[in-house]
């Protein structure tokens, strides 16, 4: 059933089928023998749960080249565009096939990526063009990529002076599908966030109405079982959903990990701080606020302003990598347009108005490169240096490696840009998209909170009962900073594909929550 292809085509390059195997025996021994001991020492509820126990490591690992299989495809098939684009400059320019690959194993941004492009470069240098294209067309898990190799196998066994038209047209039906995929990727976000916002918001809102009832007609006396339950439905979903939302958002750019570690740092430690303090201030009768708040206000206080801090420390580095993806196509146009005026590159550069503030100080130092003469593909260099945590860094090393290969400066900026351009067209129609949704959901997660206080209002629990309406009031709250703090998560999530994004939301919306809660 696994087969030597099969773990190929799975990236899993260094195991063996027979090496596969053992591991899959010692895993399920391993599983059965932990799972027999937990049930003969009452550790489960049910000796047949060791059953179901045993079974799930075992079936994880038997997966596990399904699941690489289609992780390696989704890599290879991301920048489908630009790969095949420095696969038709470079057959252009008479590279041989093999040294194509290696260039997009080396604009490649993702790691796997690269060391997939670089096996294929070296079965094309070590079987010949024919037989490598035959081999790497039957172990690639990408179906696009193994129609790329059969039709490159096709016109150089029959036509090899039509390979740079046959990968033009290649090229230009790439660019019409990745539009349409990412399109299909948007549609596809936006259908996950229309039933996060139902699952995350409403159905939770409806559980509470059930349980505050059942605790008016019980004089609070209610089990906690319906609260758990009701909480539950909001954060247990949760990490399906921003897993989900990783997967279908585009990605234009990404943190530097030493900015996430620091964003998070920062906000847990103030948030232990804020938390501390205000506990301690509470407990001794010295809080400075006018009200109590109490420890779940007093908590939805402390993740607002921890999140509020590291927001701050990612804000201006997402501005400007946001900056880049968007407005760096629009920059190599400008460049493009003064090349094609008849003037050197440095000339170019230094007549190229650029009027984008993210980019501002990049457009500095490409002016400051260019009086100073440097050579084009110096400055080029400087700049995907500049841009390496954007998708922009692609671009650039799209642009190097086809001036490197010998193309015509003002032929491949023409050629890039103008993919670029449409790609960006898109990007800002999808996103556009996206943010109507997102609006949307933070609408209805408000209108939701904001019914917390309505209906707790308008039951007049307090009048009702005493001791139902601390029942209430603890569960709308405990609700109330679930629903916040995983939500505001998934939607920061939604907005960049970074999860590290959401501590945006987690700072503004805790802080609007606790205030509304301050009405309960």
């Amino acid at each position: 059933m696994i087969s030597n292809e099969m773990l190929v085509k799975a990236g899993m390059y260094d195991v063996r089928p027979e090496d596969f195997r053992k591991r899959l025996i010692l895993t399920a021994t391993v599983s059965a023998i932990l799972s027999a001991v937990a049930a003969y020492f009452g550790v489960l509820k049910n000796p047949y749960y060791a059953i179901p126990l045993a079974l799930i490591p075992p079936v994880i690992y038997l997966i596990t080249p399904f699941l690489g299989i289609l992780s390696l495809a989704s890599s290879i098939e991301e920048d489908f565009w630009a790969y095949l684009a420095s696969l038709w400059i470079l057959q252009r320019v008479g590279r041989a096939l093999s040294d194509c690959f290696r260039v997009a194993a080396n604009i490649a941004p993702r790691k796997e990526a690269a060391e997939y492009f670089k096996r294929v470069a070296s079965r094309i240098a070590a079987a010949g063009s024919l037989a490598g294209l035959e081999i790497n067309r039957r172990l690639s898990p990408s179906q696009a990529w193994s129609r790329v190799y059969a039709r490159l196998h096709d016109y150089l066994a029959t036509r090899g002076e039509a390979v740079s038209e046959m990968l033009k047209v290649e090229l230009e039906d790439s660019i019409n599908r990745t539009l349409i995929a990412l399109r299909e990727r948007t549609e596809r976000l936006m259908m996950v966030l229309i039933i996060y916002t139902l699952t995350a918001t409403i159905f939770p809102f409806v559980m509470i109405m059930i349980f505050s009832f059942q605790a008016l007609a019980q004089e609070g006396a209610v089990s906690s079982g319906p609260l758990v339950a009701t909480i539950a439905t909001t954060v247990v979903p949760s990490p399906i959903f921003v897993f989900l939302f990783k997967v279908f958002s585009t990605r234009l750019f990404y943190f530097k990990q030493d900015t996430v570690i620091h964003a998070w740092a920062r906000s847990l430690g103030v948030t232990a701080i804020v938390f501390s303090a205000m506990t301690y201030l509470e407990g001794k009768g010295m809080s400075p606020l006018p009200v109590e708040l109490g420890t779940t206000r007093i908590a939805m206080l402390a993740v607002g302003v921890g999140g509020i801090i590291g927001w701050l420390t990612i804000r201006r580095e997402e501005w400007v990598l946001r900056g880049q993806a968007f407005d760096f196509p629009m920059l190599l146009q400008d460049i493009f347009a003064e090349l094609r005026g008849g003037r050197p590159f440095s000339e170019a550069v230094l007549s190229a108005k650029a009027p984008y503030k993210p980019l501002k100080e990049l457009v500095s130092k490409m002016k400051a490169w260019a009086k100073l003469r440097l050579p084009y593909m110096v400055i080029l260099e400087s700049v995907a240096r500049e841009v390496r945590y954007s998708v922009s860094r692609l671009i650039s090393l799209l642009i190097i490696n086809a001036l490197n290969a010998g193309a015509d400066l003002e032929e491949t900026f023409e050629t890039i840009s103008e993919f670029t351009g449409r790609i960006r067209e898109l990007w800002m129609d999808t996103e556009g998209q996206k943010m109507a949704n997102y609006l949307t959901a933070l609408l209805a997660f408000f209108l939701v909170v904001g019914s917390y206080v309505l209906m707790f209002r308008i039951l007049n629990v307090e009048a009702i009962s005493k001791v139902a309406s601390e029942t209430v009031r603890s569960a709308i709250l405990f609700q109330a900073f679930a629903q916040t703090t995983v939500i505001a998560l998934s939607l920061g999530t939604v907005r960049t594909g970074h999860f590290t994004s959401g501590l945006r939301e987690l700072g503004f919306m805790s802080l609007v929550t606790l205030a509304v809660m301050m009405f309960i």
